[in-house]
């Protein structure tokens, strides 16, 4: 019985063991993308990969896919410095809301960079569009959605990253397709700022 038990356990902690190096091997893999789209020495990509996979034990988010946000930040011109935000940030985005990673990433880095914000700031914006999506009749994505369609605009306008997170959401809690609203209210900054460039009374 005790050599029967023995042997159970024994098989038992080989299956961990075999299953943590498979688990180990899928992360090294998924890390080798952060590695080709991140500039930076060994020792700072120990330091990122070690804080992936602390992550990983906070969110319910594997380290793989953690890997997968942090190389999409890399291909983003994300900065080593702000990934660990950038991917942390993403993360609970695609935990708390219907919007996929990869559209949480690519939307929330392009706005930062229209509006030059700092890369902390990704953080505020993610919280802000979730707090939107919380209190109005608007969903994460379509705010996001309609809020890329006015950024550049309303950029040239004077418009704020906050500015055009409460247009959008406005529309979208009236009903408005973010192509549609997006589309138009992109037109009225450009009016706007032709007519302020012109110095007439318009």
């Amino acid at each position: 019985l005790l050599a029967s038990l023995a042997n159970s356990a024994a098989v038992g902690m080989g299956a961990a063991a075999a299953a943590g190096i498979a688990s180990l091997i899928q992360f090294e893999d998924a890390f080798a993308g952060v590695r080709k789209t991140v500039d930076a020495d060994e020792a700072v990509l120990q330091r990122l990969s070690d804080s992936i996979r602390d992550l990983a034990t906070e969110l319910p988010v594997a380290a793989t896919e953690l890997a997968r946000i942090g190389e999409l930040g890399g291909q983003l011109g994300v900065k080593t410095s702000g990934l660990p935000i950038f991917i942390d940030t993403i993360a609970k985005l695609g935990v708390a809301t219907r919007l996929s990673t990869e559209t949480a990433a690519l939307s929330l880095a392009r706005l930062q960079t229209i509006f030059q914000l700092p890369e902390t700031e990704i953080d505020n914006l993610a919280s802000s569009l979730v707090d939107l999506g919380n209190n109005f009749a608007a969903l994460e994505d379509e705010i996001l959605s309609t809020a890329l369609r006015l950024a550049a605009a309303g950029k040239v306008a004077g418009a704020t990253a906050a500015d055009v997170f409460g247009i959008a959401t406005a529309l979208q809690a009236v009903g408005v397709q973010s192509q549609a609203g997006g589309t138009a209210m992109a037109r009225v900054f450009q009016a706007i700022t032709i007519a302020l460039q012109g110095g007439t009374k318009e």
